[in-house]
């Protein structure tokens, strides 16, 4: 499967994007179609199956990113209720990942292709990746006030910035990385999907602060 780079989504045209979208569908619908799982996985599979049949008949792009997306859901919810052993096997994971590997991918397509035709008006959704600290900042705090909104308090959190020494300070010069608190972030090669990061790096925290509420 085609790895889309920034260049790619910034440049390639609507239609093409909206074309490797309809490509990644079928894909992954033919995986999902060849996967041979213990039998207490077929809820979540059906879920899967029924939904990608779904977004495969939908004729708006949005629309079937949409019931991809329910799917998915449908599917977590399913194997959040098996057993603890069952739910983190080894199968239950790779299930997990295929499909939100898929759809983070079909997002990126979707979302771009919508944004516009223009390199301009899809530029907002992609992060220089020496923009990432103020991105993890903001989210701490939206993370922290949604904790204090559900448990009456969150834990505090320090975002150590790592900075390159030994000359690394521009992009691929490498250098030795040293954590510094508060100091300058070196510039950084990667290029990060802005709204795909804020999502995960919000569950992460979200997800952390309350377990450690629950058990202090």
């Amino acid at each position: 499967m085609r790895r889309f780079s920034r260049f790619d989504l910034l440049h390639i045209p609507a239609a093409e994007l909206s074309a490797a979208f309809r490509k990644r569908l079928a894909s992954h619908r033919a995986a999902l179609g060849a996967l041979r799982l213990p039998a207490a996985f077929d809820d979540a599979t059906g879920h899967l199956v029924r939904g990608w049949d779904e977004a495969s008949a939908q004729s708006s792009d949005a629309d079937a990113l949409a019931a991809a997306d329910a799917s998915a859901g449908r599917a977590v919810a399913a194997i959040r209720s098996l057993e603890p052993a069952i739910r983190s096997s080894p199968s239950a994971q790779a299930l997990l990942h295929g499909t939100f590997s898929a759809i983070i991918g079909a997002r990126a397509l979707v979302q771009s292709a919508a944004a516009g035709a223009s390199p301009e008006a899809r530029r907002g959704m992609l992060l220089e990746g020496s923009l990432l600290s103020s991105l993890c900042a903001d989210v701490i705090e939206d993370a922290r006030a949604f904790c204090r909104e559900k448990y009456g308090d969150s834990p505090e959190v320090r975002l150590q910035r790592v900075v390159a020494s030994g000359g690394g300070d521009e992009p691929g010069t490498g250098g030795r990385a040293s954590g510094e608190e508060g100091g300058e972030v070196a510039q950084a090669d990667g290029v990060l999907v802005a709204p795909f990061v804020g999502f995960a790096l919000h569950e992460l925290l979200k997800n952390a602060m309350g377990a450690h509420c629950r058990s202090v």
